[in-house]
């Protein structure tokens, strides 16, 4: 399957205004006692397209691009993991366990099994779990887009602590505006940084 986004939707159409449809998905692992409940935004028909955020990150991430990948004739499923939005259930072990989270979606959002062959597109720690889908079902990926995906170059220590210190609700919106400058963004760029940063930590 070729997947062919347009570069551009304007604003006036349809597809641009076309909100998201949220659903859920529960399902029991035999590894868990509690069921686990994980939560999908759907957008447009056609062939499905998987979407999976980056670490702490949710589905929402993906409305613009889910938006425009639904105007070019495909159904998008950006997925929140657990933890986010209204997705629940214990805290994922592996890798694996979050993979079996998106082929139980997938198994629901199709409706039938065996799943259709699909593209999956993982930004950042997503693409790892893109990845990590496509060993454990490789029978159900046509084809992997990976954003941001890096790994082949060590992280510098300081930009490593900065990253999980983004991740630190302890922190005072200061000590966390220089975390998030550190980890996410070039030299040059604080000023975005600081209006990012204000935005979401309110």
């Amino acid at each position: 399957m070729t997947l062919a986004v347009p570069s551009q939707v304007a604003a006036t159409s349809s597809a641009w205004r076309l909100a998201a449809s949220s659903r859920l998905i529960s399902y029991r692992s035999d590894a868990e006692s509690d069921p686990i409940t994980v939560e999908v935004l759907l957008r447009g028909k056609g062939p499905l397209v998987v979407l999976l955020p980056s670490l702490g990150r949710g589905a929402s991430d993906f409305d613009d691009l889910s938006t425009r990948i639904a105007a070019a004739g495909f159904q998008t499923a950006a997925i929140n993991p657990r933890g986010i939005g209204a997705s629940k259930g214990p805290a994922a072990r592996t890798l694996a366990d979050y993979a079996r989270d998106t082929f139980e979606v997938i198994k629901a959002v199709e409706g039938k099994h065996p799943i259709q062959p699909l593209v999956l597109i993982g930004h950042a720690f997503g693409n790892r779990l893109a990845r990590a889908f496509a060993s454990q079902y490789p029978e159900s990926v046509s084809s992997l887009i990976l954003l941001a995906s890096g790994g082949q170059v060590a992280i510098p220590p300081t930009v490593a602590k900065a990253l999980f210190d983004v991740f630190d609700t302890s922190q005072s919106p200061e000590p966390h505006i220089t975390a998030v400058r550190t980890a996410f963004f070039a030299p040059g760029l604080a000023g975005t940084a600081r209006e990012a940063c204000a935005a979401c930590c309110r």
